[in-house]
């Protein structure tokens, strides 16, 4: 059923009063002939305008033609249009002959969208203080993993909680859980509740911009769990804006979030998650360079530990989103899919972590004469490039390579152990 929006079309970016753009009949996309597109520290950002009622039909019709600043067009053809609330649904597409999939999000006064353009690189839809752009990455400007992966000064983005106690009833509990979910055609569902402060609003210009922004993770997410093979999804249950600072490091953010009590600016999340029901809980913030990383989680099952529904104590992460313009540095939009990633046991790459829930939790990196790649999990090395993928030796969509190794790096194989065990994590309220 199409969204009943409160305005069937979304005019951001421009006012109707200063632009000259005439769309076509089954036009949803338009590049503004008179505002010229600007440049920041890290990309070059062109207005747009959209209209989500021309662009939700388009795609039930069968996919949408995505025009690029440089005067291209790609069609994407639909492979899901789903609504993930009355305010919120996202498009999902492929391109012919591109390996990655189109992620777009539309809210009601906001847009977010990774289209990817070849050779590893996307352009992006972006929402900045209300107004709606095609964003490009400088080609000087590398993401904030690449800058970690040669900086043993920086803390790694992940913290390895306490052991919990595991009695031979958990340990049953378990190993039913597992073996329910190995004969199950439906995926494992892991619920997230996701907090969000104040100058994340003030950054996207508005509530729903940040709710459109949160959706659009999520999604990313999983599409990256099917595009991998995962059987497993994350529901997001609910969205709530929280009274806490930007200015703190990603490794106090997850210390207060995860300790939070009585009167805490972060208690009400708790509260929250326990009568919704969230086995997970992240905390989204604009990131700045003072933070320390792109955000911090606990490994559950950092260095082989079993894997437990004791360990819905430690189901949390702070995530940072976003550019630091004065910095020059910036998050990708996978670094939320990342963050949960450790929640649900998995390491970086062998050379840069210790051992996630199992032997084989590492991502996978490889540095080729042609095509070199890291997946989410792994960090970046050489002239690696991002693939939106967790490490599976079974597909071969990392420029023609297996994405991961069997002994080494198999992440779609522990997260179809650890989703639903952290599926149950708290009972399902919904």
């Amino acid at each position: 059923m199409k969204i009943n929006f409160l305005a069937a079309t979304i005019f951001l970016g421009l006012s109707c009063a200063s632009t000259s753009i005439v769309f076509a009949a089954d036009q949803w996309l338009s590049f503004s002939s008179e505002q010229k597109s600007r440049i920041t520290s890290t990309e070059r950002l062109t207005p747009i305008r959209i209209i989500e009622s021309q662009a939700y039909d388009n795609a039930a019709a069968g996919g949408l033609w995505l025009p690029l600043p440089d005067g291209r067009r790609i069609y994407a053809r639909t492979i899901s249009q789903n609504s993930q609330d009355n305010d919120h649904w996202t498009f999902v597409g492929s391109i012919p002959a591109r390996k990655q999939s189109v992620v777009i999000t539309f809210g009601r006064n906001a847009v977010f969208g990774s289209i990817p353009v070849g050779d590893n690189t996307s352009v992006r839809i972006v929402t900045q203080a209300g107004k709606l752009y095609i964003a490009e990455r400088l080609p000087k400007n590398i993401a904030l993993d690449r800058l970690k992966s040669h900086d043993s000064v920086m803390a790694p983005d992940y913290l390895i909680p306490p052991k919990p106690p595991l009695s031979e009833q958990d340990l049953q509990h378990n190993l039913a859980l597992v073996m329910q979910a190995a004969s199950a055609t439906t995926p494992a569902v892991v619920d997230v509740l996701v907090g969000y402060t104040p100058g994340l609003v003030r950054e996207l210009g508005s509530v729903d911009a940040v709710n459109t922004r949160i959706n659009y993770l999520v999604a990313v997410t999983n599409r990256a769990y099917s595009d991998s093979q995962v059987n497993g999804r994350l529901r997001l249950i609910g969205t709530q804006q929280v009274n806490y600072t930007d200015s703190t490091t990603d490794d106090a953010a997850l210390k207060d979030l995860t300790e939070a009590s009585g009167t805490s600016s972060l208690a009400t999340l708790h509260s929250t998650r326990d009568t919704q029901g969230a086995d997970l809980v992240a905390l989204l913030r604009p990131y700045r360079a003072n933070q320390g990383a792109c955000g911090v989680a606990w490994l559950n099952g950092g260095g082989l530990q079993s894997y437990n529904v004791n360990m819905q104590g430690s189901g949390y992460a702070a995530v940072s989103d976003g550019t630091d313009e004065e910095a020059g540095n910036y998050c990708e939009d996978i670094t939320f899919a990342h963050e949960i990633g450790h929640n649900l046991g998995l390491a970086h790459d062998k050379a840069d972590s210790g051992p996630g829930a199992f032997t084989y939790a590492y991502g996978w990196r490889q540095t080729l004469d042609e095509g070199s790649f890291n997946t989410i999990m792994a960090y970046t090395a050489d002239d690696q490039q991002r693939v939106p993928y967790f490490a599976n030796p079974r597909i071969t969509l990392c420029n023609g390579n297996p994405c991961g190794d069997v002994n080494e790096a198999d992440q779609t194989r522990a997260l179809n152990i650890t989703m639903p065990i952290a599926a149950n994590f708290r009972p399902t309220k919904r």
